[in-house]
């Protein structure tokens, strides 16, 4: 057999392992149709690894032609020795490290010169190749490239020698193992416990893989010089429920007879219960020098069973050891109780996880009860009888039954200690929270959610409670619902309160300290407390990446929570990564289809248009939308969470219709299920106010921008950017209404309200800066404006300003062209035009609208060619896209129109005008400016046709139309200001031309 068809026989095998019976035979039909061979290669193969059995077929089967060189570095003659120098894929052996009962290891370096790194190399023995052995190491290969785990050795290379026997690539752990490095250490009680926690940490990670090491002693624990721990050795680990029942068929089952669990030596299946055993007995040897039981060497399978039937062992407190690294008095009562419940002969009796045993140990540690019991004397007793049962009397029986019966109860009532007393505690709670809600103490009032919380939170002083860790759950729980309500000032002191008692009672890595961290960190991010919400966000996703799988649910929580803080603080560009991740990871583990990814498109989406991609981010959130209302329903508070950021995306696309359907229909779910006072609801309320402006109904965008602000500003601390926000819309509804000094004065206290919170760089504090800039200009304070303009443009930087940078420089070429600047003003607006078609295409309204400004800045600058080429285009690209954009080009018609009748040509300018008349007939937010200039363009071509009959009325409405507005805004067209000034009307100067 040759490598190339080994390589096959292994792919096969080790998708196959992973698969129930059926699956297996449907794979193996697929896989091998005609090769029979093959087949049975691949099943002999699983067989081997459900039962443990060594076949009698050794390399001759399995090996193919090798090269000569490894033919002379494998024959029998040859010492491990002659292995140095040698390189095996990538991998240079430097020298052999140690050997076990199955394979070779060695020291490498990295051959190929990419980087310098050293490794240790597993290879296969000659003349250990069995089916059995390969299989087995196989899926060691297998196993640890699913474990990525602090405290355990990665697996960093994997391949074929030439002659077809595997082997993988570890990293190099360079330490003793952990019983050697405390003796050497001299370390005490807190030091080893430490280490141990390590050890328990990298356990428990493997046990939610799915994974039983199931040989762990101390050569598999290394500690490094710096004190970490490092798992070895998943060489005879088993992944659970991929076993079948063969998995009890052990007689061949390779083991370590001094930590095996009773029920490896029996050949019983393995559980997580085996290694919660196997920790027993290294907790037994770090804390006492010596081992559970005294055994010969290489005791046999009948020594080992009648030596753990016949005794347990020895408290470690009572061996009394005159080198004990521990001194008998510090293991007597707790310890001593937890190791010994640790190594219980029954699975069941055990400790049920690994965190579990590491609970009770922090829990000793910490001064507090622990929940493992002494067995009483009634339950050995019970025990007794049943071993000898046939030495047991007739009239014993009956006392005995008696004594077992009221044994078993004591025993369970003590082994219920524990979770009792918790039971208690939390019944009582909950008995007095709903107490509150009964009709007697409330004559008849409706207790709300926040009533019962609020009663909750009262109780939480009480004696009840006792239980310091019990009583953070609760306050951990309380404070979230308070933040859900968005009652964020109840829920701080005591998100604050669960995190010091958590912190107090339980090591800094603890995945409790993490939620809570988590919780807090992200109520700090809702009031704008940037600075400590970060810290606590990235300190409880480094634990919940430390301690769980790179897929679990809390790890993409954190990074998705992550993500939205550096959102708010305007940092985009670094949010994409932990969003991009979350995602990625929800999708791995739920599904694109499943209501928890829904969620992280959101998030995702969010951050896409924050970024300058709102086509991507559309067509996420109709994605999320659609999962979440096929699976949640239509009321559903996150059905209106994607209905509110559709609506947010839509309304800067400029598809305004569509986006006050969609945003009424969050705000509707979110009163319903909040009511009328929460922030949710103001949000909505805001971004409703929005589209309404958008839409030029200024009355009811102003009446829904007030409710927002009267909403946020009772359930927010003042700070909070949405009330910014929503100040930034009033102030933009004062533009609306044409009250300029107003809206100087409101977008100044923005902006000064954001340098404040945010800083004088962020793109928030830009964006308001520049809307301020705006409002200057509109009041004709034109020095004033182009100066904060200026200064605008050298801060704008990178994609995430890009946008905003092109507004200002709009903006500026106005300033520049209202003070006869031509030839400036057209430079600046060709600079806006490249920035957005960088940003957008050309084939984009932005783009459309930046055109046009060039085009004015032409008409401005006495560049006529260059002008109406640029207006045509603009138009054509306007009107293809407003057929399917919903909004007009009217906007676009009048000002080319404008530029026409300047030159003279009113039989083209004509048919413009009256496009755009029934265009503004069917719409419901032009601009008032737009008509009256429009009538007067055309009044002036009547005229000019001699028509002077008709155009007179025209004229007199649209000057009359246009004194009601500034005159910043009437005179901002050429042809259509020098036409009103001809009527009489005393306006500002044409701008002169430089």
């Amino acid at each position: 057999m040759d490598s190339a068809r080994w390589r096959r026989i292994t792919a096969i095998f080790e998708r196959a392992v992973e698969l129930a019976p059926a699956g297996r035979a449907a794979l193996l039909e697929h896989e091998c149709a005609g090769d029979a061979e093959l087949r049975r290669e691949v099943e002999a193969m699983l067989a081997a690894d459900a039962t443990g059995d060594t076949f009698d077929r050794h390399a001759q089967d399995l090996r193919g032609s090798a090269a000569a060189d490894w033919v002379e570095w494998n024959s029998s003659d040859r010492t491990p020795a002659s292995f140095d120098g040698h390189t095996i894929g990538p991998w240079r052996v430097v020298r052999e490290l140690g050997r076990g009962g199955m394979g070779l290891v060695f020291l490498v370096e990295r051959a190929d010169g990419q980087f310098e790194q050293l490794a240790a190399l597993k290879l296969i023995k000659r003349g250990m190749d069995s089916d059995a052995v390969l299989a087995r190491f196989l899926r060691e290969r297998q196993i640890l490239a699913r474990l990525e785990h602090r405290n355990i050795a990665r697996l960093l290379d994997g391949g074929l020698i030439p002659d077809g026997r595997p082997y993988f690539v570890m990293e190099y752990v360079d330490g003793v193992p952990i019983s050697q490095y405390c003796a050497e250490h001299g370390s005490d009680l807190a030091e080893r416990l430490r280490l141990f926690f390590g050890v328990c940490a990298a356990v428990q990670f493997a046990h939610r893989q799915l994974v039983v090491h199931s040989d762990l002693k101390p050569s598999n624990v290394l500690v490094g010089a710096n004190g970490d721990v490092k798992l070895l050795d998943f060489g005879i680990a088993k992944l659970l429920g991929s076993e079948g029942a063969a998995a009890t068929q052990t007689s061949n089952r390779p083991l370590t007879p001094a930590y095996a669990a009773p029920e490896q030596i029996r050949g019983e299946p393995l559980t997580t219960a085996t290694d919660v055993y196997a920790l027993g007995c290294l907790l037994y040897e770090l804390l006492t020098g010596h081992r559970p039981f005294r055994l010969h060497d290489e005791p046999s399978l009948e020594q080992l069973r009648q030596v753990l039937d016949s005794t347990g062992p020895v408290a470690p407190s009572h061996l009394r050891a005159a080198d004990a690294p521990v001194p008998p008095q510090r293991l007597r009562g707790d310890l001593d109780t937890i190791v010994l419940k640790a190594l219980k002969r029954e699975p069941d009796r055990r400790y049920a996880t690994v965190d579990a045993l590491a609970e009770d140990l922090k829990r000793f540690l910490a001064g507090l009860p622990i929940a493992a019991h002494r067995d009483s004397n009634l339950y050995r007793a019970r025990k007794f009888v049943a071993r000898h049962w046939l030495a047991t009397t007739m009239t014993a029986l009956a006392v005995l039954a008696l004594s077992a019966a009221i044994a078993v109860a004591a025993w369970q009532a003590r082994e219920k200690a524990a979770e009792a007393r918790a039971s208690s505690e939390v019944a009582g709670f909950l008995v007095g929270l709903f107490a509150a809600s009964d009709p007697t103490h409330t004559r008849g009032a409706i207790v709300s959610a926040k009533d019962l919380l609020d009663q909750g939170a009262a109780q939480l002083d009480q004696p009840r409670l006792a239980n310091p860790l019990l009583r953070a759950r609760f306050l951990h729980a309380i404070a979230t619902s308070y933040a859900s309500l968005g009652l964020y000032d109840r829920a701080l002191p005591l998100a604050e309160q669960a995190l010091a008692l958590r912190r107090e009672h339980l090591s800094a890595d603890d995945l409790a300290v993490a939620e809570s961290m988590d919780g807090l960190g992200q109520i700090h991010a809702f009031t704008a407390n940037y600075d400590a919400a970060e810290p606590l966000l990235r300190g409880a996703l480094a634990t919940r990446r430390e301690h769980l799988s790179k897929d679990d649910p809390a790890v993409i929580e954190s990074l998705g929570h992550l993500g939205n803080l550096l959102q708010d603080r305007g940092e985009f560009e670094a949010a994409d990564e932990p969003f991009r991740e979350a995602l990625d990871r929800a999708e791995r583990r739920y599904g694109a289809g499943a209501v928890e990814t829904a969620r992280s498109l959101d998030d995702y989406a969010t951050n896409l248009q924050n970024i300058g991609k709102p086509v991507d981010a559309e067509a996420m959130y109709r994605r999320a939308l659609a999962i979440r209302e096929r699976q949640l329903g239509a009321d559903n508070p996150d059905v209106a969470s994607s209905l509110h950021n559709l609506g947010v995306i839509l309304t800067t696309a400029g598809k305004y219709v569509e986006a006050e359907d969609v945003l009424r229909r969050a705000l509707a779910i979110r009163r319903k299920v909040y009511g009328d006072a929460h922030p949710l609801v103001g949000f909505t309320e805001l971004e409703l106010a929005s589209v309404l402006e958008s839409r030029r109904d200024l009355d009811a965008s102003e009446a829904s921008a007030q409710r927002a602000l009267a909403i946020l500003r009772g359930s927010l601390d003042e700070s909070h950017r949405k009330i910014s926000d929503t100040l930034n819309l009033l102030a933009i509804l004062r533009v609306d209404r044409r009250a300029y000094d107003d809206a100087v004065t409101l977008f100044g206290e923005v902006a000064q309200r954001h340098r404040r919170a945010l800083g004088a760089d962020h793109p928030d504090t830009l964006v308001t800066e520049d809307n301020l800039a705006t409002s200057l200009y509109y009041a004709g304070r034109f020095s004033e404006a182009e100066a904060l303009q200026r200064e605008l443009t050298t801060k704008f930087r990178g994609d995430a300003g890009s946008g905003a940078n092109v507004k200002n420089l709009q903006h500026l070429a106005r300033t520049l062209e209202q003070q006869g600047k031509g030839s400036e003003a057209m430079e600046v607006a060709r600079r806006a035009l490249e920035l957005q078609r960088e940003l957008t295409g050309e084939q984009s309204r932005p783009y459309a609208l930046v055109l046009r400004e060039l085009a004015l800045a032409e008409f401005f600058g006495g560049e006529s060619d260059k002008a109406e080429a640029h207006y045509r285009e603009s138009v054509a690209l306007v009107e293809r896209l407003a057929a399917t954009g919903g909004f007009g080009s009217y906007g676009w018609k009048i000002p080319f129109a404008d530029f026409l009748v300047g030159a003279g040509r009113c039989d083209e300018a004509t048919p413009l005008l009256h496009a755009a008349a029934q265009e503004m007939d069917k719409a419901d937010n032009a601009n008032p400016i737009w008509r009256p200039q429009a009538n007067l363009l055309l009044g002036a071509c009547l005229q000019r046709s001699g028509r002077s009959a008709e155009a007179k009325p025209l004229i007199a409405g649209a000057r009359t139309a246009l004194q009601a507005l500034p005159a910043i805004e009437r005179d901002l067209y050429p042809t259509a200001r020098r036409e009103y000034a001809a009527g009489g009307d005393r306006v500002a100067a044409a701008p002169k031309r430089d």
